[in-house]
């Protein structure tokens, strides 16, 4: 949440937090069937022990996506 904040505050970043991997994916993969353009995201910073998917398959998903 604190980087969050700053993202938004200082460089007007619009940012998104996901309790687990699974509701990562599920975000990223909608905002691909409402896009054009497969470049929704230009940063994903994630925990790898995160619950129900871990960061390294929330990764691999995007980028097989």
């Amino acid at each position: 949440m604190v980087l969050k904040d700053i993202l938004e505050i200082n460089f007007g970043i619009i940012s998104s937090i996901f309790d687990n991997g699974k509701d990562a994916i599920d975000s990223y993969q909608k905002k691909l069937r409402r896009t054009c353009c497969p470049a929704t995201y230009r940063l994903v910073l994630t925990d790898i022990m995160m619950p129900e998917v871990d960061g390294y398959q929330v990764s691999r998903e995007i980028v097989m996506t």
